[in-house]
């Protein structure tokens, strides 16, 4: 009696029922019938199989991702400089790395940022099989913005070990309010600071020099202290002339009031026979504070990097 091989690693939705009338015939390959049950359930063992070792491959390695490398452009990654890190780009083609040198249990994360998507594709006489089971072609791994997958190498192909969609705090360009004075960490706050554009290369290609630049290095981020926030018009006509970013000094809608003064002077103990009438426009007193302003609550105003 020969073993029965597995013809692939899949968790098996429904296991074949044999009934009465199935005839009880191996078929052409060892696959008929009455062996469907039992290549089903080998495949739902070689599944588990390879998830369990590479839970085990984590435990003795520790966490997968020990550091996030951004990629900006179309690369073929290398096994010791890309290993067990997180690669996060948006917009290209990441290229796994060749077979030769590879260790088994070897781990690979991929994220793509929210603004584009990241295509994995396989290197030469590779097989991403499980790429078919989340929606993908065979050959390329396409994560939409928001989504992040773990390969793992095992047993000569590449496996997926974890699939999900991620989410962070907020887009890098976010600006919130903050009921108190702590800036929370990945967010700096929104008081016209210059920032290196280096070391915050994430926001500068989010809002370049809308708010400012000192030089050539360093941009500057919105000084919200003290404003309020209106929403940009973008051409419906509310509030017309206007670019994103710019700012507005205070104004107060023209109107009028109409106030007639009419008095008499002069005169007799009545104040009319020989006195005089006055009658016109007249002004009030200035009353009111420094500025025009709704009730409000003191916040603090952060941007995300």
């Amino acid at each position: 009696m020969a073993n029965l091989t597995e013809d692939g690693s899949s968790y098996e939705v429904g296991i074949y029922q044999l009934e009465r009338a199935d005839p009880i015939d191996a078929g052409i390959g060892g696959n008929g019938i009455a062996n469907l049950q039992a290549l089903k359930l080998a495949n739902r063992t070689a599944y588990l199989k390879i998830h369990v070792d590479a839970l085990e491959v984590l435990r003795d390695r520790g966490p997968v991702v020990r550091e996030v490398v951004t990629l900006s452009a179309d690369t073929t990654l290398v096994r010791a400089t890309h290993m067990g890190k997180l690669i996060e780009c948006s917009g290209f083609i990441l290229t796994l790395p060749l077979t030769a040198g590879m260790v088994e249990g070897d781990l690979f994360a991929f994220r793509a940022a929210l603004t584009a998507s990241v295509t994995i594709r396989k290197n030469t006489a590779q097989t991403i099989p499980d790429a078919v089971l989340y929606g993908y072609a065979a050959d390329d791994i396409v994560l939409q913005p928001g989504e992040q997958v773990v390969l793992i190498w095992k047993a000569g192909v590449w496996k997926i070990l974890s699939f999900s969609q991620f989410t962070i705090s907020s887009p890098v360009g976010t600006v919130a309010a903050f009921a108190s004075a702590n800036v929370p960490t990945g967010w700096v706050k929104c008081n016209g600071a210059s920032l290196d554009r280096t070391t915050y290369a994430r926001l500068f290609a989010n809002i370049g020099i809308l708010y400012g630049t000192a030089d050539g290095s360093h941009f500057n981020v919105p000084d919200l202290r003290g404003e309020f926030v209106r929403g940009w018009d973008d051409g419906r006509g509310v509030d017309t002339g206007r670019a994103i970013a710019t700012a507005q000094s205070d104004l107060f809608k023209a109107h009028s009031h109409t106030w007639f003064n009419f008095f008499m002077s002069g005169g007799g103990a009545t104040g009319f026979p020989g006195g005089s009438a006055h009658a016109g426009i007249d002004t009030t007193s200035s009353t009111g504070g420094a500025e025009t302003r709704p009730r409000n609550v003191a916040m603090m105003y952060c941007i995300k990097y």
